[in-house]
């Protein structure tokens, strides 16, 4: 089974513990529970970390780009 990194607390776990957030191109982000949305993903361990990347700008640099809070 694939690892995936957790892009808050940097702890390693299967991909299918995983949260994933998708990005596509020219879109804002969303979650992508099948883990097969097209576009650039980002790995959470919980709904926590997922929380604490909204204060730490933590999608923001996973995607590069400039994301509202909604």
């Amino acid at each position: 089974m694939p690892l995936r990194m957790c892009c808050v607390c940097r702890t390693q776990r299967e991909k299918a513990e995983m949260i994933r957030v998708a990005c596509p191109k020219d879109a804002m982000p969303q979650l992508d529970p099948s883990c097969r949305s097209m576009g650039r993903g980002a790995y959470f361990c919980s709904i926590a970390c997922l929380q604490q990347a909204q204060k730490r700008h933590a999608l923001e640099r996973a995607f590069g780009k400039r994301i509202s809070p909604e």
